[in-house]
């Protein structure tokens, strides 16, 4: 995978050559749905990755030897666009046991942060890809950081690309996640403008139109700054109908606990799909023009809140 300047510097003339007065639209119109599949079936073992001469496949993310994989391959992409990324090991609830989360940093013009943040270990049922749960979140979050590494110089705040380790079973890397950017966060005086939780995005219930989202918001029932960014990306750019609910915000709930504004917008009844975490969470369970629809609005929701600048 070689992502690298070349690359980038053919996305900004393409955006130039097709821009309009609204980048938000713009940057809408871009998501494309074979490169976020492309990157869904190398992180779920259907292809294989080929990094620095080495060939090896990711067939499940839950045991260390795939998890280590998988960050060989996420760092990999971050690093191709050029943006910094970092493994940050810490000790989990289970003595003598380590997880791993993954940051990936593009610096805005402030510190003041978006979090983007993800899980990517998986549950132990047998060969289970864990597609939905949470690789269709991820494959978004990586089409996201690609669309805006152009826009680096305009953003207004910085955008923080999380995997979390160890969602599934002690939540430990949600945690320590949080504990550490809230302690960054006052240590070098920069605010948390809000956390976004990409998860399920894929799968297409049998009581959904295919219009239909779900979207957990942390806390009370109240309107915050990323409800009010979600709201207005909906009503601009997509036809999908959002149902809010509060005080459940998903499964990385613990970075966003007591952190303002944590948003996760998700697929429709997403606790009743029947394929999650089971052997049979495969690419065929997701609706792909859904899953499409979903990460077009996603992709314009992180750019209106990291704010980009004419």
């Amino acid at each position: 995978m070689n992502f690298g300047i070349l690359g980038l510097s053919v996305l900004l003339m393409s955006f130039a050559a097709h821009a309009s007065s609204d980048l938000y639209k713009d940057l809408f119109d871009a998501v494309q749905l074979d490169p976020m599949v492309k990157n869904l079936r190398m992180m779920t073992g259907y292809d294989p990755v080929t990094i620095d001469g080495q060939t090896f496949a990711i067939p499940t993310r839950d045991n260390d030897k795939n998890k280590k994989l998988f960050r060989k391959f996420f760092v990999n992409y971050f690093q191709a666009l050029g943006i910094p990324v970092q493994e940050q090991p810490y000790g989990t609830d289970t003595a003598g046991t380590i997880g791993t989360n993954v940051e990936a940093v593009l610096q805005g013009r402030s510190k003041d942060s978006i979090i983007v943040v993800s899980h990517y270990d998986s549950t132990g049922v047998a060969n289970n890809p864990a597609v939905d749960d949470a690789a269709s979140g991820i494959a978004i979050m990586m089409e996201t950081a690609k669309l805006l590494a152009p826009y680096q110089s305009k953003l207004s705040r910085t955008i923080r690309f999380v995997v979390a380790d160890h969602e599934e079973d002690t939540g430990s890397g949600d945690r320590e996640y949080g504990s550490y950017i809230t302690r960054i966060a006052r240590w070098e005086g920069f605010k948390i403008a809000g956390t976004i939780d990409f998860d399920q995005s894929g799968w297409l219930s049998p009581t959904n139109d295919g219009n239909q989202i779900d979207v957990y918001v942390d806390g009370a029932e109240q309107k915050s700054e990323m409800t009010d960014v979600l709201d207005d990306t909906i009503k601009s750019y997509s036809d999908l109908r959002p149902k809010y609910f509060y005080g459940n915000i998903g499964d990385d709930a613990n970075v966003m606990t007591g952190v303002d504004g944590g948003v996760c917008p998700s697929e429709k009844d997403n606790q009743q799909n029947p394929f999650k975490d089971a052997r049979g969470d495969t690419l065929e369970t997701l609706t792909m023009s859904y899953y499409l629809r979903i990460a077009k609005l996603d992709v314009a929701f992180v750019a209106k809140a990291a704010q980009i600048n004419p």
